[in-house]
């Protein structure tokens, strides 16, 4: 399989050696998804999941399908690895607690 991935395996790799992921592989049974450059972009406020321009309770709701599902969003990435995953939330409930 394609760098490494093995089924039900998401592979985030560096490809450039500039030490941020590059590419995201994640297999699930016969299905490879390759995702390409995927960055945190400077404009991204990272944690505002719902996209209304703030971090707040309001964003827990969407954040949590997109962490289960595996789903890319700029925003919910928040320890800017590359990929959604349950890895984000310590990060998210950082973003969260830091605004009391």
């Amino acid at each position: 399989m394609l760098l490494g991935a093995f089924a039900g395996q998401i592979c985030p790799s560096d490809v450039n050696g500039d030490g941020l992921v590059d590419v995201v592989v994640v297999t699930f049974g016969n299905e490879i998804t390759v995702l390409l450059n995927q960055r945190v972009a400077p404009s991204v406020l990272v944690g505002d999941i719902n996209l209304d321009g703030g971090i707040d309770l309001f964003d827990v709701s969407p954040f949590v399908p997109l962490m289960l599902n595996g789903h890319f969003q700029n925003e919910a990435d928040t320890n800017k690895d590359g990929i959604v995953d349950l890895n984000d939330i310590q990060a998210f409930i950082k973003l969260l607690v830091e605004l009391e």
